[in-house]
């Protein structure tokens, strides 16, 4: 929070979390999963937390915490390696016309007397600072969490 309120350069922020020197650094003595870093690719469903339900998959998202690392579906089918650094009640988007793009709203852009609201989690997808926005309702479908 206190990152993103100073008005620092998301790319920076990434960039200062850093990915692993070398390989050997991928694996940890104790046998943990890998290290990945942002808009890596899954190398293998062990390193993802899976639920067997669309709702078990939804409660285990809902306990990522900012800046939190987790896996997130693209478009092109692979789960890649994302930092969540926001979650709140957004408004809900009406249109869905393929040019639109969502922007997460400010606290101070919303009226809840007037939108309807959905939570949702704003991901960091890649060092360039892009961002993906994912409504709770598809939590399940395209969001896991990391095993530790």
């Amino acid at each position: 929070d206190e990152i993103i309120n100073k008005g620092v350069d998301i790319k920076y922020v990434i960039n200062k979390i850093g990915k692993p020197e070398s390989i050997a650094d991928e694996v940890t003595s104790m046998g943990h999963p890998r290290l990945y870093g942002i808009g890596d690719g899954c190398r293998t469903p062990n390193d993802m937390i899976i639920q067997r339900t669309d709702k078990k998959a939804i409660q285990s998202t809902a306990l990522l915490k900012k800046w939190d690392q987790a896996f997130i579906k693209r478009s092109n089918g692979v789960w890649t390696v994302a930092f969540m650094i926001d979650r709140a009640l957004q408004p809900k988007h009406i249109s869905r016309r393929r040019r639109d793009c969502a922007r997460w709203c400010t606290v101070w852009e919303i009226d809840p007397r007037s939108m309807e609201l959905e939570e949702s989690m704003l991901f960091v997808i890649n060092d360039d600072g892009a961002t993906k926005i994912i409504n709770k309702k598809c939590w399940g479908k395209y969001v896991r969490r990391m095993k530790k």
